[in-house]
């Protein structure tokens, strides 16, 4: 999930407080409708369009999301609003945005592994339960919903439409790069007093309340963050045991025995 509570209420200057109750959660709910017709609808289409316009999309999708996050960082800076406690792009959401989209640009396997362990464990449930209330339409709903569905619907269309399958190996690789983020994060952290990453308390409202009082929390999400990327990782067994099969096929068992001459 991206930002914290009090990084939110910074940039109030956008939301009309009487409105919010009404209006944020109707955002929510045209989020969600969002998201659901893009699984459904807009991800099953972009397996029938020709590969050069999927490429081409992908290109500006990637592009709005790596803008939407430089420019936000703009626009708080603008505001007077920026704290380095709060307002450093460091939550994962924040990262993704990046990381993924540049795997739209430049589909690499190992970006695009990264953009699917965590845009679909990640994103996912910051869309499901968000920390704040955004009114629909306003800047802060693109910024922030745009955002996370962009991220959502690219890893998607990257893996089910484009076909760039997460290899042997991912949820390892994935998860110790996770891990080693969050460390670093936890650093910073620190320094700055700050909440990066709800690594010193769990942000309202969220999954993370739930897991009990600091450092337990932390540590049980690790743990289900970890059973999440395996679920995550199962759609691409059944292709890996064909493959090696395949492979298994095409070399061939091991040479007969030949007879001893003499």
């Amino acid at each position: 999930m991206r930002r914290s509570l009090s990084a939110q209420q910074e940039r109030t200057e956008w939301v009309n407080i009487a409105e919010m109750d009404v209006f944020g959660h109707a955002g929510h709910v045209i989020a969600m409708v969002t998201l659901v017709i893009a699984a459904l609808v807009i991800v099953p289409l972009a397996r029938l369009l020709p590969q050069s316009v999927v490429t081409g999309l992908c290109v500006l999708l990637g592009a709005f999301l790596i803008v939407n996050a430089i420019v936000y960082q703009g626009v708080v800076v603008a505001g007077g609003a920026w704290s380095v406690s709060a307002s450093l792009p460091l939550y994962l959401c924040d990262i993704a945005e990046f990381v993924v989209g540049a795997a739209l640009i430049w589909p690499s396997p190992q970006l695009v592994e990264i953009s699917w362990f965590w845009a679909i464990a990640g994103a996912t449930q910051a869309v499901i339960t968000p920390n704040q209330d955004v009114s629909f339409p306003s800047y802060g709903w693109l910024e922030f919903y745009g955002g996370h569905l962009g991220v959502i619907i690219g890893a998607l269309v990257l893996v089910v439409a484009r076909g760039v399958h997460p290899r042997p190996g991912a949820v390892r690789r994935v998860y110790t790069i996770t891990a080693a983020y969050m460390a670093a994060t936890g650093i910073i952290d620190a320094v700055t007093g700050g909440n990066y990453n709800f690594l010193r308390s769990p942000a309202e409202g969220s999954l993370l309340t739930v897991f009990g009082p600091w450092p337990v929390y932390i540590v049980a999400a690790a743990a289900l963050a970890l059973i999440i990327f395996v679920i995550l990782d199962l759609p691409f067994w059944p292709e890996r045991r064909r493959r090696r099969r395949t492979q298994a096929g095409t070399t061939g068992g091991p040479e007969p025995l030949r007879a001893r001459e003499g």
